[in-house]
């Protein structure tokens, strides 16, 4: 494996990469750390990532609220990362949460951006991911979502809103609405209006990427606190003081569950900062 992993990413040099199998870095897709005397096996999933030096603790953690032999679900804060990534890997959730319960194999099955809070699911064996993604994929998770907007139009009571979304060629960043067969479909239902701001539940029925966000915004109802949508601000100085977060709060995740075939109800811990909530 060192003479591979030599031969296929020669740039890092073969001490770094000694460095890193001593260290247990790299790990097979069941989580087994490769040693120095590992033999080569081909078409084997391997895992590795980098370091991060001097990463500083934000103190943020991941609240663990629902645990099986199977399926693990957590609340993650605001301006956590789901996964490592930039500046970020033993702070991500994956990272915390692997540390916490020993589960080297544990993996998310779905996504949130790290400026959005609340529930993430994650399964504790490899053999068991295709099952509960096979349900994200599906369309067989309902997915309840509180946020707060701001008061610009008056708001519905309710609405529902279907488009295609797609990447945003000026911006890596960002998702756009463009014409076409929809793709992302949303449902808002209003819940109060106080202090400038409307509280909402969403419930995405698909699952694109910012999809809330750009429907909210499209409908006239941008999130507060929303970085992205609707001007893209500056990238936020990680040495600074965290800013107000975004107001969307992954709260409710319910399904059956594929290998218990029990219902599994979970609703986050955390609250929207708005004052309403």
């Amino acid at each position: 494996m060192l003479a591979f992993l030599c031969e296929r990413f020669p740039k890092q040099g073969e001490a770094a990469w000694r460095e890193r199998l001593a260290r247990g870095d790299v790990r097979t897709q069941a989580g087994d750390a490769i040693d120095l005397d590992a033999t080569y096996l081909p078409n084997r999933l391997l895992t590795y990532e980098r370091d991060v030096p001097n990463e500083s603790d934000r103190g943020l953690r991941a609240t663990v609220l629902f645990e099986t032999e199977h399926l693990l679900i957590a609340d993650k804060p605001h301006f956590m990362p789901v996964t490592p990534g930039g500046d970020v890997l033993e702070g991500s959730m994956l990272r915390q949460l692997q540390r916490a319960t020993g589960c080297v194999s544990l993996q998310p099955l779905h996504r949130i951006d790290a400026e959005t809070a609340g529930l993430v699911a994650f399964a504790k064996r490899v053999e068991d991911r295709a099952a509960y993604q096979a349900l994200f994929r599906d369309r067989q998770v309902t997915k309840r979502y509180l946020a707060a907007s701001r008061l610009g139009l008056i708001p519905p009571q309710s609405f529902e809103r279907s488009s295609r979304i797609e990447p945003d060629p000026q911006h890596f960043m960002r998702m756009r609405e463009v014409s076409g067969e929809p793709n992302a479909h949303s449902r808002a239902t209003l819940l109060s209006v106080d202090e400038g701001a409307a509280t909402w539940l969403l419930e995405p029925v698909s699952g694109k990427r910012h999809q809330l966000r750009v429907h909210m915004h499209a409908q006239g109802h941008a999130l507060l606190n929303d970085r992205i949508y609707p001007e893209l601000l500056p990238a936020r100085d990680r040495s600074a003081p965290l800013p107000e977060p975004l107001q969307l709060l992954a709260a409710g995740l319910s399904f059956l569950d594929p290998l218990s075939g029990e219902r599994v109800h979970c609703s986050s811990g955390l609250r929207l900062l708005h004052r309403s909530q």
